[in-house]
């Protein structure tokens, strides 16, 4: 599988998180739907077989998918659980991290 491949996999999650309430789908069922879609992106491992330098730009775009479906969330249901805030600054953290691996370890390409 491709970077790209790769990437378009981890996309698709916000794809379908952008689904929007159907008639006769509740409005809870819909709000676990994006919270599991969300999820689903956030808790994906990467593929196998990547090299180091491939498996931290996975992740890098992982964890900016994540944080972006995660504040998208927040913002649409209005929720101000202070979980997801305190998630949102970890994978920032986080992302930092691997970017200045990226940068150290694969010349940042």
């Amino acid at each position: 599988m491709s970077l790209g491949e790769v990437g378009a996999a981890v996309a698709g999650g916000a794809a379908v998180f952008a689904l929007m309430v159907t008639p006769g789908d509740s409005e809870a069922a819909q709000q676990k739907a994006d919270r599991d879609a969300y999820h689903k992106v956030c808790d994906e491992p990467p593929p196998p077989g990547l090299s180091f330098c491939d498996e931290v730009r996975w992740k890098i775009h992982r964890e900016k998918t994540c944080i972006s479906m995660r504040k998208q969330y927040m913002s649409k249901w209005s929720d101000t659980y202070e979980g997801h805030s305190n998630q949102i600054s970890l994978r920032e953290a986080g992302l930092r991290r691997l970017e200045r691996l990226l940068e150290e370890k694969c010349c940042g390409k």
